[in-house]
């Protein structure tokens, strides 16, 4: 079994939140937390090594896949911003990294230096990440 192959298979086991709304309190909200990042990573990882093969589609779903488990992991807004750089799709890549540092932003959270870097890569100003 390759690594993207364990990878898809682990990945195809979550069904979302750990124990979601089974408890009223923070009972579980570590493990839930904990889980669910465990899951951004791994999604983000399936991301890289697909998009490495040139299986974009398959890129972008896990990319999509980490921002709806997590619609704060920045670095899924920079996964996908790369899938369509690699589809020599500018436009959408831009849209797509603003989108996501507009949600940044408005969480009160500052776009890293990776991010900054795409950004300015992809043209778009400071306006895009205002904190930065």
């Amino acid at each position: 079994m390759t690594a993207l192959e364990a990878y898809e298979s682990g990945l195809a086991l979550y069904r979302g939140d750990y124990l979601e709304g089974a408890f009223e309190g923070d009972w579980g909200s570590l493990d839930r937390t904990r889980l669910r990042s465990s899951f951004v990573r791994a999604s983000l990882r399936a991301a890289a090594l697909r998009m490495g093969l040139g299986d974009f589609d398959a890129a972008l779903r896990w990319a999509r896949g980490a921002l709806l488990a997590d619609d704060l992991a920045e670095a899924g807004y920079r996964m996908q911003a790369l899938v369509y750089l690699r589809q020599e799709d500018r436009a959408a890549a831009r849209a797509s990294l603003a989108s996501g540092m507009k949600r940044l932003v408005d969480a009160g959270l500052d776009p890293d230096a990776e991010t900054r870097r795409i950004a300015q890569r992809l043209g778009l100003g400071r306006e895009a990440y205002p904190g930065g």
